[in-house]
């Protein structure tokens, strides 16, 4: 990180806190989890409508400046966000500063082999597999840990402090961060 000019003493304090740690069991899902079969009519039954139509309600303004700005209908915003986190619901409960730190971590070998030897044997895939996944997954991580803490330091959040997904997204749409840094309006 400080190769990439983040400034030496704000990443020598982020680190050194007590909250910041290897986040083993988050990212290890991403080499043992198999995408389930989504039960998409969760999202379609009378509960969910009933939620979508509050959320629309109470959130009007905010949906017709949107829909009127990008073209997007407030009905397929809103159906996204349930989608991805019941609405705000669910936006993970994993540290994104610790998934991403964890995920980049893997270029290095010993770390590799750290998380190799966590993963329970009924669950590993094949070595070849797990190198060449954690080799490509630390080199992602890194990309999106800079955009990350460069999203934290713009809006002046604590990037130890902002839950995710097991695999960093954040927020009530799910987004990457650098995806955040790309596309984010106010």
């Amino acid at each position: 990180m400080i190769a990439d000019g983040f400034d030496p003493a704000k990443i020598k304090r982020l680190y050194s806190r007590p909250q910041v740690f290897f986040e083993a069991d988050g990212v290890i899902l991403l080499f043992t989890y198999k995408e389930a079969q989504v039960d998409y009519g969760q999202f379609t039954n009378k509960w969910s409508i009933r939620k979508a139509k509050q959320y629309i309600q109470e959130n009007e303004a905010n949906l017709t400046r949107i829909e009127k700005a990008y073209g997007v209908d407030k009905k397929v915003i809103t159906a996204i966000l349930l989608v991805e986190t019941g609405l705000g619901a669910s936006v993970g409960t994993r540290s994104t500063l610790n998934t991403l730190s964890t995920m980049a971590a893997l270029a290095d070998p010993v770390v590799r082999n750290k998380l190799w030897d966590l993963i329970p044997d009924s669950k590993k895939i094949s070595r070849k597999k797990f190198e060449k996944k954690a080799t490509a997954r630390s080199k992602w991580a890194y990309a999106e840990l800079k955009a990350f803490l460069k999203y934290t330091n713009r809006e002046g959040f604590d990037p130890a402090s902002i839950p995710g997904s097991f695999a960093g997204a954040v927020g009530v749409a799910q987004f990457m961060p650098s995806s955040i840094l790309a596309y984010r309006k106010d």
